[in-house]
């Protein structure tokens, strides 16, 4: 008990291990928002801003299609804001709908 790790430097020092983190380098392998008409950046990621919005009217998306940080909070919340926008968009094209409908 009470023993940390050490990281072991080339020229010999010890370091006491406090924390580790380590970058990953991401990059979307699915070709399905290519498929779907979306343009994507070299990493094959989508620019649907906060909301998840795409280019293709209805078409959503979030966590790791729209961000390199391939973090699940990161991926919860970007679904999180995804579902408000498609649910105030539905709520929007409803009340359209019954304006049109009370129009004819």
């Amino acid at each position: 008990h009470g023993h940390r790790p050490v990281v072991f430097a080339t020229d010999g020092q010890q370091y006491p291990l406090m924390g580790l983190y380590v970058r990953l380098h991401c990059r979307q392998h699915s070709e399905l928002a290519f498929d779907l008409g979306l343009m994507t950046d070299e990493r094959h990621l989508i620019d649907a801003g906060e909301t998840g919005r795409t280019a293709v009217p209805g078409l959503y998306v979030a966590g790791d299609m729209t961000f390199p940080a391939s973090q699940l909070i990161l991926a919860a919340a970007s679904g999180n804001r995804a579902g408000m926008a498609i649910n105030h968009d539905l709520i929007e094209e409803r009340e359209a709908a019954y304006e049109a409908a009370s129009l004819t």
